[in-house]
């Protein structure tokens, strides 16, 4: 990914019109918390939800909460409360 494109990108963000969750690891040592709220910052109301003892592989670490968590998303987009 060029500069360029991690530009674009990020300006693409903004423009999302569609429910989106965001679920990190706050353990992340590849991507780290502050990047999971910056993206929040970044999609008109994304909801973040940041899993305080889950690292990059959230699904392997926490998949029972992260299922609880996702299930309600799909099932109503608006049921899972703004946590970032």
């Amino acid at each position: 990914m060029t500069t360029e494109d991690f530009r674009r990108w990020r300006e693409a963000l903004s423009r999302l019109a569609v429910p989106c969750l965001i679920a990190w690891g706050a353990r992340d040592p590849a991507f780290r918390a502050d990047e999971a709220r910056e993206l929040a910052r970044l999609i008109p109301g994304a909801r973040l939800v940041l899993f305080a003892h889950a690292s990059h592989f959230l699904p392997e670490d926490r998949p029972q909460a992260l299922g609880r968590l996702i299930s309600p998303f799909l099932e109503r987009p608006e049921a899972v409360p703004h946590q970032g």
